[in-house]
């Protein structure tokens, strides 16, 4: 734990003294829109995560960008550490990184991320959250996900018929 705290504040560290930030742009494309309002308690030291399942979208759509707002309630959002990941958990954006004071309660609302740009849009989206610090309990209250996303190519242009290569035989 102590050294994916330490490798997560290198990393963000880092992009704040490169002057990055969260991958961000204006979105483009239809938007789909899904929400969970169901409570979830956030342990202390480990990952829950609360899901929402984006479905009915065609097949052939890829995700341009995505909108996400999240509420939490916690003594202490200072010891929170808050990611949006994909279904197969191989790309995530971080939300909040122990920001804050003990204001009690947090929403947030991030916009125009990248991270998920080509990706398939039906799929479950997933919130996770920890406690990095034990001693105070909260739960992810609610929150909701608008993914914007147009028409993958379906045909690449070196397939298109009028320049098809001829196949020879035994090559």
């Amino acid at each position: 734990r102590d050294f994916m705290l330490s490798e997560k504040s290198q990393e963000l560290g880092k992009r704040a003294r490169a002057g990055f930030a969260l991958a961000t742009a204006d979105c483009s494309g239809d938007p789909v829109t899904g929400s969970n309002d169901v409570d979830h308690p956030i342990p202390e030291l480990k990952w829950v995560h609360s899901d929402i399942d984006i479905e009915n979208v065609p097949f052939d759509m890829m995700v341009t960008c995505v909108d996400v707002h999240f509420e939490i309630v916690h003594p202490l959002a200072a010891d929170l550490w808050v990611d949006l990941k994909d279904q197969g958990q191989t790309h995530q954006a971080t939300l909040w990184f122990l920001e804050g004071g003990d204001d009690g309660r947090i929403a947030r609302t991030v916009t125009g991320v990248t991270e998920f740009a080509g990706e398939q849009v039906n799929q479950a989206w997933g919130l996770w959250a920890t406690d990095v610090v034990p001693e105070y309990e909260g739960y992810i209250d609610s929150w909701w996900i608008k993914i914007y996303y147009e028409q993958r190519d379906t045909v690449p242009a070196h397939d298109e018929r009028s320049e098809a290569v001829p196949i020879e035989a035994g090559v």
